[in-house]
């Protein structure tokens, strides 16, 4: 009987987890689409209806983002570039710089060979 409640409790827990983590994977991929001027969530949806994900509409051409219901050349234009500048911002090294080289010191932490 105990051993049954540990079982619920567990899997209660994941549940609410998976849920969790499919909601937010959903808001941060349509939120890239809602970032671009003229696409609102009745057109963000159409786009996924018909490309099915967002990294679809992000490696189709313009034209064919146009075909899309709802969306014309000049907004297909935008969505294009908007997406195409998140993934290179994404794609982008950070401040602190991806691959910098770091010197170990005596004191345990790191410093960036660069820095003084």
């Amino acid at each position: 009987e105990a051993l049954f409640l540990v079982q619920r409790i567990r899997d209660e827990a994941h549940r609410f987890a998976l849920t969790f983590q499919r909601q937010r994977r959903s808001t941060s991929l349509t939120s890239q689409l809602s970032e671009v001027a003229g696409l609102g969530p009745k057109r963000v949806q159409a786009l996924l209806r018909h490309f099915g994900s967002v990294a679809r509409v992000r490696a189709a051409s313009e034209a064919e983002i146009a075909a899309a219901p709802g969306i014309g050349p000049q907004l297909a234009t935008l969505i294009s570039e908007r997406l195409r500048n998140l993934q290179e911002a994404a794609e982008r090294p950070t401040s602190l710089g991806v691959g910098a080289k770091l010197e170990a010191k005596s004191d345990g932490t790191a410093q960036r060979e660069d820095t003084p």
